[in-house]
């Protein structure tokens, strides 16, 4: 069952989890998304209330905190990727469980080793998911500078809040509650799809071919693109409107924030590398494509 998101920083509306809870709701599924951190109090509070479970997705999210504790120990289970655009990433494909139940620990365990409690013993159908020891020295090596890269990423997202030319055409990532440490493993800005209408069809809002698509974000991208300069969507297909998905039927009213902003978002050049001098070159091309390009769009719409 999808909850719609808050526009605001993209993370579950907690407002609206209430009323999704039915008779047969196990389990609550927070998405710490872009390295900023759902509100885990009022998480925690409704999963007490009604007895469910709490799973973290922090594939995006390691580093980050609320209230002081690291995502990933706040609820039953937290998830973690390591692919390697993450902010702790391997040489290839990797992840990791965290719990501190020990019988879901166990569990996790066989389920990752075949369904194997001990060698050649197979108590349920399992997997293969074992982290192959090359990945975990890559990941043993990078986890030492994980907090300096994360002060870092904020660095860099800070000079980008005072670099970026502030209008209203124009919306910039920020907290909606201070008692969280954002790791920043995005830097997502926001064009306001003025032509976005929920009774359009999944291919034209979602149309991956930019250059048929003339949304303000979309021109952006092409903008920056011819100025040398990489931006990515994440993501321009929201989950309910996945061809795997479209069984359940979702009511896409319920979830129209979802829907438009997947239309308007998009993700600038962020890692700890990138130079003072690179943060210039493409906020000062942000500013002048948005002033000499987006504003007549948004003003005609």
């Amino acid at each position: 069952i999808f909850v719609d998101i808050n526009p605001a920083n993209y993370l579950i509306d907690t407002e609206q989890i209430e009323n999704k809870i039915t008779n047969k709701t196990k389990a609550i599924l927070p998405v710490h998304l872009f390295g900023n951190v759902v509100n885990m109090g009022v998480i925690k509070s409704i999963a007490q209330k009604y007895d469910l479970k709490i799973i973290e997705d922090c594939a995006q999210a390691t580093g980050s905190a609320w209230n002081n504790q690291k995502v990933g120990s706040i609820g039953d289970i937290g998830c973690f990727s390591f692919f390697p655009t993450k902010n702790l990433g391997a040489a290839g494909d990797g992840g990791a469980i965290t719990t501190s139940n020990e019988y879901l620990a166990q569990k996790i365990q066989e389920l990752a080793i075949h369904g194997s409690p001990k060698r050649y013993n197979h108590t349920q159908i399992g997997y293969n998911s074992r982290l192959d020891s090359i990945q975990a020295a890559v990941l043993n090596t990078k986890i030492k500078y994980i907090s300096e890269w994360i002060n870092k990423r904020t660095e860099i997202a800070n000079n980008y809040l005072n670099l970026i030319e502030k209008n209203d055409f124009l919306n910039l990532p920020l907290d909606t509650h201070k008692n969280l440490t954002h790791s920043w493993n995005q830097f997502v800005i926001r064009l306001e799809n003025k032509n976005y209408s929920v009774e359009k069809n999944y291919t034209e809002l979602f149309e991956t071919d930019y250059k048929k698509n003339s949304s303000s974000r979309n021109l952006l991208k092409i903008c920056l693109s011819d100025n040398g300069i990489n931006s990515i969507i994440y993501y321009p297909i929201p989950i309910h409107a996945q061809l795997a998905y479209q069984k359940l039927n979702c009511d896409r009213e319920s979830l129209i924030n979802t829907e438009k902003v997947c239309t308007e978002v998009l993700s600038l050049p962020m890692f700890p590398e990138i130079t003072y001098k690179e943060q210039i070159y493409i906020t000062e091309n942000l500013n002048r494509i948005i002033d000499k390009n987006i504003k007549n769009i948004q003003i005609s719409a």
